[in-house]
Formats: structure tokens, sequence, C-alpha cells
């Protein structure tokens, strides 16, 4: 049974409960003297209690979907089915037949991608239209004006969350079978590079280059392997991914001219493994409020501002307050949603059409 199963918070209350009536009927006879009367109460007191534990793990993990399979929650990375050495390698029909399709035709395809630029070799998901993948199928060359929309984690979390916890792919399908989207071409790259290093998507000295494996390796990795020229791009995080997806925007507003921010950040919150001296470099460096102020780039912004995520919605007023004196800001309001799944896959769509309308206006 996986991990986000619906039905594995049930059982685990339900073994707990169990087991809890179960000691509390049978402890009389548990209370015997001896060596294995203890032993047996031990074992069970430790049986009730891991499983009351287990059970709040698992509703945790429900309610902030940080961890998408068992794997990911023990740290185990899944086979991958190949790593990508050549620059010249292009999508094809075999790629197509290792990923996993919905009902629409999109599909998904998983890569591993080594970067040049950042040093980084690491997990991409890609997910690809109906009609790219019917392209690929009948050997020809794929349209080259689809919008490309990016996603990003928070930390922890992984690349997956964004297509098992909110089922963005089967969203995006059902956007555009109602019109509201055209066919997009959808980038979800592994930003948690580092094992327990928070890299918060910058540059650190010394460690993980995560700025430039995000806004130079992948992005040229997506150009090449699918045959597309460069454009600008859309992109959008939840949590930590919403600082990242902000950052690079202001940082790079050519290669992301439109972001959203779910619950985000506006300040760079270096890991604890960061020395004094490197973490005020780049409190300095990644300072987007200096960068505002000094290049008002030319970018849209979404910002989804909870009301009952304290710490998110007091750093989203300061930033909203002053970026809006000089950047392009759009604010969703949601009243007492919390840091969490279920608060923010209500705003799904709507950034979803809003990167939508944001991109056909780009390629007219």
């Amino acid at each position: 049974m996986s991990l986000t199963d619906p039905h594995l918070f049930t059982i685990l209350v339900i073994l707990s409960v169990l087991a809890f009536v179960g000691v509390v009927i049978f402890w009389p006879k548990m209370a015997k003297g001896g060596f294995r009367s203890v032993l047996l109460r031990i074992s069970t007191l430790v049986l009730v209690n891991l499983l009351v534990i287990t059970s709040i793990g698992v509703a945790l993990n429900n309610y902030g979907q940080f961890y998408s399979s068992w794997n990911e929650l023990l740290g185990q990375k899944e086979k991958a089915p190949l790593i990508v050495d050549s620059p010249n390698i292009k999508v094809s029909s075999a790629d197509l037949s290792k990923g996993k399709f919905t009902k629409s035709g999109s599909v998904t395809i998983r890569r591993i991608v080594r970067g040049d630029i950042s040093g980084i070799t690491a997990e991409v998901y890609f997910s690809l239209p109906p009609s790219f993948v019917k392209a690929i199928r009948s050997g020809l060359k794929p349209r080259n004006d689809y919008p490309i929309f990016t996603f990003l984690s928070g930390y922890p979390g992984y690349e997956t969350a964004w297509i098992k916890g909110m089922k963005v792919v089967e969203r995006e399908d059902d956007l555009v079978r109602r019109g509201k989207i055209p066919e997009v071409i959808s980038v979800f790259p592994q930003v948690n590079v580092a094992g327990q290093f928070d890299a918060e998507c910058m540059n650190i000295n010394g460690g993980p280059q995560v700025e430039s494996w995000l806004t130079n390796d992948v992005v040229s990795f997506t150009n090449q392997w699918l045959g597309l020229t460069n454009r600008a791009w859309n992109i959008v995080g939840y949590s930590t991914g919403g600082w990242c997806a902000t950052m690079l925007s202001l940082r790079h507003p050519v290669q992301f001219s439109t972001a959203a921010s779910i619950a985000g950040y506006y300040r760079p919150a270096p890991a604890k493994q960061v020395t004094p001296e490197g973490r005020a470099r780049l409190m300095s460096e990644y300072d987007i409020y200096r960068t505002m102020r000094d290049s008002k780039p030319p970018v849209a912004l979404y910002v989804v501002n909870s009301t009952g995520d304290r710490p998110s919605h007091a750093s989203t007023n300061e930033f909203l307050k002053e970026a809006r004196k000089y950047i392009n800001v759009t604010e969703v309001v949601l009243n007492g949603a919390g840091h969490n799944f279920n608060a923010w896959k209500q705003v799904v769509d709507p950034i979803l059409i809003w990167f939508g309308s944001k991109s056909v206006k780009i390629a007219q």
C-alpha cells in the first residue's frame, strides 16, 4: 500500500485502537511474573506506541504532502532508467514507451540529467501533451510554440509531489479540454539535490549550485531533448519553492518572465550548515528587495497569501508592500488557510489559467 493511499491512515487508526483495546483486555493475563510476561508487556506497549506514532506521521504527511512514496520517505531513489550524458539525445518513441500516460493522452517521463554548468546530476520529470506525443510517434517534428510550465517543490519535498499530490498533469488535461489553457509542456525538476542540506535554489560557495542547475542545465537539457528554441518559461513553487520561483524570476526575468508563489517567503534562509561568512554573502547576494529596486525586472508575479499560515503571511505582506512599487503583482488571499496541500490545491487551476493567459500573450 502506498504512503499516500487514502485508506492507509484509516487502517492504521483501526489497528491502533484494536491494539490498545487488546492491551487493556489482556493486561491482567500479561501481568504475571516472569521474564516472558515482562517481555510480552514491553512488546505490546511498543506496538501500540508504534502504531499511534505511525498514524500521526501519515496524517501529517497527508496534510503537508512532504513525501509521495515510501522510497522518498526513506531517502531511497528508484533505479534511474537512464543517465543522460550525450547532449545530442532527442526524445523518441522509446522514451514515450517508458512514460506514464493519462486518459487524455499526455505522458509523464522521468529523466536523469547531468548538469554541465552546476555539476549536479538529478531527476527531471517532463509532461508532454497529446499533440507532441502524436508527432513523435508519427516521426514528425513537434510544434515549437508550446508554453512551458515549471513546478518547484518545497523542503523537504520531491518534484513528484506536484504530479502525485497536486495531480497537476490531470488538471492541465482538464483545463485544455475545457479550453481554459493551451496545450503545455510541464517540467518538474528536482530542487532538493543535496540530501539534508537545503540550498534554497541558490548557488552555495563550496556547495550545490542549484540556481545554475535550474536556470542553465535544466533549461538547456529541456530545449535540446525536446527540440525547442528557448523562450520565457512560467515557474511556480510552494513553500520554499515559492521563494525559489520568485527569486529565480526576479534574478532571471528573461528566462522566467512569469512566476507564482504559493505560501512562500521572500528572504533567503540559508541552511544551518552554511558558515556565518557564507550566510552573510547569501543574504546580500539574494536580497530580492534590492533586485526589485535596482533592476525593476519586467516580470509578472502571482502571490498566494494564506492568512492562517502566520510565517508566510507576515513575509508575504512585507514583500507585497514593496513589490507593488516595482513589478506587476497579482495577489490571491486564502482566508484562514494554513501551510498544507489541502489549502494550496484550490489555487492550482487559477495559477495554470493565469500562466496560460500570459503565455498566449507572449506567443502573440
